[in-house]
């Protein structure tokens, strides 16, 4: 009776910054290893300006900062309306105070009239 020979084969992948390096091993179990096939696949970097001299900044820096003027802008309004609610709700403010200038859609999401003071 033959023995069969039995290997293992190993993907090793070396994630970078703008590269991504790999190598297929094949091991067997009287040897260390042999390298199958490797390679690499390098890609422009996410970064633009002198990256050389440190002024390089972000491609995604302008849709970040917007993104985070609108999350800003959208918490600042839902703290002010929770306040209005809450002033309200105490008595503090004339029940018919005008909340148009809140979008709708807010007024119905807020938990406020579901669970009152819960938020606080």
């Amino acid at each position: 009776m033959s023995k069969v020979k039995q290997s293992k084969k190993i993907l090793g992948l070396d994630l970078g910054s703008n590269s991504l390096g790999w190598a297929l091993i094949e091991y067997d179990q009287n040897s260390s290893g042999k390298i199958i096939d490797n390679g690499v696949r390098v890609f422009e970097a996410g970064m633009k300006g002198d990256i050389e001299r440190g002024k390089a900044e972000s491609r995604n820096k302008k849709r970040r900062e917007n993104r985070l003027t609108r999350r800003q802008y959208n918490r600042r309004r839902r703290r002010k309306l929770r306040l209005v609610l809450q002033l309200k709700e105490a008595g503090l403010l004339p029940l018919e105070f005008d909340l148009t200038h809140f979008p709708h859609h807010l007024i119905k999401e807020n938990t406020f009239f579901q669970h009152k003071f819960q938020m606080l």
